[in-house]
């Protein structure tokens, strides 16, 4: 078995839009301005001094994405503290991943148990139903945004904003960025890089809960940040078992170590199925590797799941895929990694440069919902 380790800085997701409908009415939130709004939710911490968000949930545990806490943890030697917006520090003692945690996979979350309570702040409760879809949201993170001339504000402040769950799936909740002909919430917003991790919040009665946590994303029309841009936030409530048990129990789960190589295992060279999915698959891995424009073009209108092609047609699709082509136009492929009902991975080559490419499956139509790729060091 060959073993590699991705770049989590390099994941770039690729999908398509869902529009959605919000009744303004229904909104819990105040005339201020993002940095103000932003205050209340003193639950939100930065991992590392610039690296991503987490949320406190307990009096010493963060919840985080995955590859933000191994790339954090990493990239500090273990040295690793979150910082509240009170100025307080707190150092991690343990990083401990989801345990079918991959880089670019969608099991991408992470516990970060500190090594003191956190007493002047209150943790926030992981919502608990599974009724997310339509819910009005709060998303708050320390990452850069999107000024209105299009140019990127990067304070690190504390923000937040609004949105509404276009669609859930068994792990993920999923929304976009509304423009103002499209019927956004009153804070309408999205997430920006250094964002990951961050929280999704569910306000019920006097209660905030932890819906999501900041996983991917793909860029709006006018790049990141901008009008039509979808994120994907880890779905909290799927994963509250294994949390609370973790968290109960955290001397008899295995914690993350300094430099340790998350597997992915490597498959056989070019073998590929029968199967619709990897019909398809094939498709976009043999148009990449031939890569022209109009045969991007046709292969997505062949192989992507026709609600998505509803929403936004082939020619918009590409447009939206700019690091993607320019970083996989002209890729061989050397390896099938897995294959499966919902995702295929491969491993491609180009330029000297070792990638990723995970493709996944709607499951009814059999037909290809997203793309996600990374550079592996």
């Amino acid at each position: 078995m060959n073993q590699l380790r991705c770049t989590a800085a390099a994941i770039i997701l690729i999908t398509s839009l869902i529009s959605c409908n919000y009744n303004s009415t229904n909104a819990q939130v105040t005339p201020q301005s993002p940095v103000e709004y932003g205050k209340q939710f003193t639950s939100v911490c930065k991992v590392g001094v610039k690296g991503g968000d987490g949320t406190l949930i307990d009096k010493n545990w963060v919840l985080t994405a995955g590859h933000v806490a191994e790339g954090m943890f990493n990239r500090t030697n273990g040295e690793l503290s979150v910082y509240f917006e009170n100025g307080s520090e707190y150092k991690v003692e343990h990083v401990f991943l989801h345990p079918k945690y991959q880089p670019m996979g969608k099991y991408d979350l992470a516990l970060l148990k500190l090594g003191s309570k956190v007493d002047e702040i209150d943790p926030i409760q992981i919502y608990p139903q599974n009724d997310e879809l339509n819910q009005l949201i709060i998303i708050a993170g320390h990452g850069d945004k999107r000024a209105t001339d299009n140019s990127w504000i990067k304070d690190g402040k504390l923000r937040a904003y609004t949105n509404i769950i276009d669609g859930v799936n068994n792990t993920h909740i999923i929304f976009d960025y509304d423009s103002p002909e499209n019927d956004p919430t009153e804070r309408e917003g999205t997430s920006g890089p250094g964002d990951s991790g961050g929280p999704a919040f569910i306000h019920k009665g006097e209660i905030l809960y932890l819906a999501g946590v900041s996983s991917m994303g793909e860029p709006g029309i006018k790049g990141p940040a901008t009008y039509g841009a979808i994120e994907h936030f880890v779905r909290v409530s799927i994963f509250q078992d294994w949390i609370n048990e973790t968290i109960q129990n955290p001397d008899s789960t295995k914690a993350y170590s300094v430099g340790e190589i998350v597997a992915i295992e490597i498959g056989q060279p070019l073998q590929w199925s029968d199967s619709d999915q990897a019909r398809y698959a094939k498709l976009i891995v043999t148009t990449l590797e031939n890569y022209s424009r109009q045969k991007m073009i046709d292969a997505i209108s062949e192989s992507f799941d026709p609600v998505k092609l509803e929403k936004r047609p082939a020619e918009k699709i590409i447009e939206m895929m700019p690091a993607l082509i320019r970083e996989l136009q002209g890729a061989k492929l050397l390896t099938i990694r897995s294959e499966s009902a919902d995702k295929m991975s491969f491993e491609l080559s180009n330029n000297k440069n070792i990638y990723g490419l995970d493709i996944f499956f709607n499951q009814t139509s059999k037909k290809v919902e997203q793309l996600a790729f990374g550079k592996y060091d």
